[in-house]
Formats: C-alpha cells, sequence, structure tokens
C-alpha cells in the first residue's frame, strides 16, 4: 500500500519526485586525461577544432589516447592550461562571452551522472558554485541547461561545498590574446 501511494503522490507531484537535473540538458563534449601510469588526472574540453582547456594540475606530462599532450600556454594566475590537440577535434562546444547570474542553477557531469549546483558569487575572472566535484575532477566545464560553457573547474571545497570555477570569457580572452 505504501509503494501504491508513494507512486501516487509521485504522479501527482512529479515535480517533487523528478530527478534533480532534467535529462534535456546538453552536455558539452570533455575528454579525460591521464598521467603517465595511465591514471586519469583532469578532464579537458575542446576549446578549437586544435586546442583543449584545462585545469592545471600536479603532473608534469598529460596523456590522451596514448599520445603526449604539448602545452601550448599557461594561464598562471588562474590555473589553466592550454594544449595542442593531437588530432584535430570535431566537436566543439560553445563558451558564453558572459558569467552565469548569481542564483542560477548550472551543472556538470561527475561520474557519467549530471549534477546540479547554484551560483553562489561571480568575481573577477572567477565564480562559484554550490556543489563538490573530487581532484580528478579539475578541469570539468560547468554550463547552462543549453550547454553552453560559463567556466573550468579548478578546484573545490569539500567542507565549505563550494567549487571553484575561472570563467569562460576570461578563458577565451587570455587564448585569443595569448596563444591563438
Amino acid at each position: 500500500m505504501k509503494i501504491w501511494l508513494t507512486g501516487m503522490l509521485c504522479a501527482i507531484f512529479a515535480s517533487a519526485c523528478a530527478p534533480a537535473v532534467p535529462m534535456e540538458i546538453e552536455t558539452p563534449a570533455q575528454i579525460t586525461i591521464f598521467d603517465l601510469e595511465k591514471k586519469p588526472v583532469a578532464v579537458a574540453i575542446p576549446l578549437t577544432e586544435n586546442f583543449l582547456v584545462a585545469a592545471e594540475s600536479g603532473p608534469e606530462d598529460f596523456f590522451w589516447n596514448e599520445q603526449v599532450l604539448e602545452i601550448a600556454a599557461k594561464f598562471l594566475s588562474q590555473k589553466i592550461i592550454f594544449f595542442h590537440a593531437p588530432t584535430v577535434l570535431e566537436k566543439i562546444p560553445n563558451f558564453a562571452s558572459h558569467p552565469p547570474v548569481v542564483g542560477n542553477e548550472v551543472f556538470w557531469m561527475s561520474h557519467g551522472a549530471h549534477q546540479s549546483g547554484k551560483v553562489l558569487r561571480v568575481e573577477n575572472k572567477r565564480f562559484v558554485v554550490s556543489g563538490v566535484t573530487s581532484a580528478i575532477e579539475s578541469g570539468l566545464p560547468i554550463f547552462g541547461d543549453s550547454g553552453k560553457i560559463f567556466g573550468v573547474v579548478i578546484g573545490s571545497s569539500p567542507v565549505a561545498a563550494e567549487i571553484f570555477v575561472v570563467r569562460s570569457d576570461a578563458i577565451v580572452e587570455f587564448f585569443e590574446e595569448n596563444v591563438r
């Protein structure tokens, strides 16, 4: 009886029982990059058909598809790295030219599932989102429901449940001025 009643309540109040993240969200392309020992260390995002962007993380050498990723530039103040893509990239995501709005919901992929959080604050070249990511998820894209990327994860505080993100407009501006 309880199962049927719960099912009826879910049917009547569908929004209360719906998954936290709608399934129609477009997920931008992302690539897992590895260290010399073939352990995943970060995530990279196609920026153009010839370049990837990622958060700066521990190892000296990064690999993708058994190939060394050549560093094209580092945006040191923001902990961002640009790599030459070893092959031509076909699925290039759309990067937002403006920051997200405080209070808006944004999304990311964690262990194959959509996650969501609210934009807590927007700073000079960064913003902060409610939520937590793991260390190997540095470089994850934070995106809106249309799949447009608002920024790249550079770290999180599990204690404060906050994710630190470099804004996509700052990344694209640095790339256009210093790499391209």
